[in-house]
């Protein structure tokens, strides 16, 4: 059996662009596989990121908690203790009341540059936060597909293209006659 060339051309134009077709096709897919995949560990890795972060503040919270109440007891035992001396001592007055509102001054300055750092600890978390977030946002959208899905209009061009290129209109007559 013997094929004529253009009817050759013709064949080899159809597998080569259904060949094409499969191709863009099995690209297209792979890319939406590898952007759904990157979704997922971008979304899994501010989740963590989120959680230590959220941790690490409950744990400075607790911290803070003891320290100041730390201070608190320490302020407490040298009052009574300074309350103790006086009244061995015999002195009372103005002197000693001085001395216990000293104690107090200080453990409150202390409470306020506590929750004034923590403060800024939480701030500072949430602007984490904030970029884990555009991070994640980041990835996703670095790992969208750019292939598209395949153009069957296109194929169908492309074939007709190539039989169109078999074909010649004889001059004399005006007829469409296959090239040999």
């Amino acid at each position: 059996m013997c094929i004529d060339p253009a009817t050759a051309g013709f064949i080899l134009s159809v597998a080569s662009s259904a060949a094409g077709v499969v191709q863009q096709s099995q690209q297209a897919s792979a890319e939406a596989a590898r952007a759904r995949q990157v979704e997922v560990n971008a979304t899994a890795a501010f989740n963590a990121k989120e959680a230590a972060t959220n941790l690490r503040l409950s744990q400075e919270a607790a911290a803070k908690s003891q320290r100041v109440q730390n201070v608190q007891i320490d302020r407490l035992k040298a009052q009574s203790t300074a309350e103790v001396a006086a009244g061995e001592a015999g002195v009372g007055g103005q002197g000693v009341d001085a001395i216990l509102q000293d104690f107090e001054r200080s453990d409150a300055r202390f409470r306020a540059a506590e929750a004034t750092n923590f403060r800024f600890l939480e701030q500072q978390a949430q602007d984490d936060l904030k970029g884990f977030s555009a991070e994640a946002q980041g990835r996703i959208l670095d790992a969208q597909p750019t292939t598209s899905a395949p153009s069957f209009l296109g194929a169908a061009l492309r074939i007709g293209g190539s039989v169109a290129s078999g074909l010649s209109v004889d001059k004399k007559t005006g007829k469409i006659i296959i090239k040999r």
